[in-house]
């Protein structure tokens, strides 16, 4: 590669409704968007989309004018060395929901059991 390229994904800058920036999710709205936490879970299963990782700052709440959405902006990607999840579609099933639940379970741990609910729902 030449100097000066930059390799990585480039994403569309994500505006709520009234037109500001989206933020990204914070641990304590978890409990509150626990569907939309599912929907897009179902929707990164659905899609077989592997993240490196998932966090909270790689999640951004949209606000529309009748409903509130997640959007996954970033480390969307396999790392593995032999990426397995990309060609079949039960490593691709099975790796997306391990990752979920160490997302959730870390986003869960110390908060009140309430949330833990999300992690059984969404698996």
């Amino acid at each position: 590669m030449g100097e000066g390229v930059v390799v990585g994904g480039v994403f569309e800058l994500i505006r709520d409704a009234d037109g500001q920036i989206s933020k990204s999710l914070r641990a304590d709205e978890v409990g509150k968007l626990s569907a939309q936490m599912q929907e897009l879970y179902e929707y990164l299963i659905a899609n077989k989309i592997v993240s490196g990782n998932y966090k909270l700052q790689n999640i951004v709440v949209r606000r529309g004018r009748n409903a509130t959405k997640l959007v996954l902006i970033d480390g969307i990607g396999n790392t593995d060395y032999i990426p397995l999840a990309n060609y079949a579609d039960w490593f691709a099933r099975m790796k997306i929901s391990r990752k979920w639940r160490r997302f959730l379970t870390k986003i869960c741990y110390n908060r009140r059991p309430p949330i833990h609910s999300i992690i059984r729902r969404t698996l």
